[in-house]
């Protein structure tokens, strides 16, 4: 563009003033590119001395941030949520630990009934063929109830445990409450930020033929340069603005694989 109204002036087809209009947005536009550059380097060079690895001065990112992907619904993520979480599952095999272990002390403090029955002689003769006749028989039948040793701190142990088991199960439902809120909070992002990402996209399409546009008109001398400038600028505007909301997009989409446990497959 520069080019054709440098010759364009040359010819004396343009005022001097759209020669000077068209630097000076040639100069911002390589003033804001020098600041992005020098800011990836510096990031780099950080990266570089974090890692101790040389070739990441060099190194470009590969990551494409205006890949789309699709996540499963708000139920389903939910549901993957509560079955796969590390956390909810170290719980869970906390409590199922502890249940076993309250049922061995259950099983200390049970006490034992049992049925007794008891025959004896009194007065029985010496001699035992004498003895048979079992002049003052006594006998007995009743019912004893046995505590094993250890039943008042078995009893005590189960009290403990089902404390601690409270505890653990409502430490396990605030915190599941607490990931199953989150991930309903990073979900609706993520979708509604794919809407605002497909709007991006219209407003870049609209905004390249509308610089066409302008561009016509002042190349048949029907326009202004200010205004093919203008549309110039709002074009980049709306792909700086594509690229950032991209990148919140994708943050999202690490905060939600985070939260799903997915970052390393």
């Amino acid at each position: 563009m520069l080019a054709n109204i440098s010759e364009r002036r040359k010819a004396n087809l343009i005022d001097e003033v759209d020669l000077i209009r068209a630097e000076d947005a040639v100069r911002i536009s390589e003033q804001n590119h020098l600041l992005i550059e020098t800011n990836l380097n510096a990031l780099k060079a950080e990266l570089a001395e974090l890692t101790q690895d040389a070739k990441y001065k060099n190194a470009y990112p590969e990551y494409d941030i205006y890949a789309n992907e699709e996540i499963p619904s708000l139920e389903e993520a939910t549901n993957q949520l509560k079955l796969n979480a590390r956390l909810l599952k170290t719980l869970q095999l906390s409590i199922t630990k502890l249940k076993y272990v309250r049922e061995g002390y259950q099983g200390l403090k049970k006490a034992d009934l049992s049925a007794v029955a008891q025959v004896s002689l009194k007065n029985a003769e010496e001699d035992y063929g004498g003895s048979i006749a079992m002049d003052k028989p006594d006998a007995l039948i009743g019912l004893q109830l046995n505590y094993p040793i250890g039943y008042t701190a078995a009893k005590s142990k189960v009290s403990q445990t089902d404390y601690q088991l409270l505890q653990l199960e409502k430490q396990y439902e605030e915190i599941s409450l607490s990931l199953t809120s989150a991930l309903a909070n990073i979900h609706t992002q993520i979708v509604e930020m794919s809407s605002v990402l497909k709007l991006n996209r219209e407003q870049i399409k609209s905004s390249k033929r509308k610089t066409e546009e302008e561009i016509k008109l002042y190349n048949q001398g029907r326009g202004d340069l200010t205004f093919v400038i203008q549309s110039r600028d709002s074009e980049q505007g709306a792909k700086l603005n594509y690229a950032a909301n991209a990148l919140s997009y994708h943050k999202l989409l690490l905060q939600y694989r985070s939260l799903m446990d997915q970052i390393y497959k």
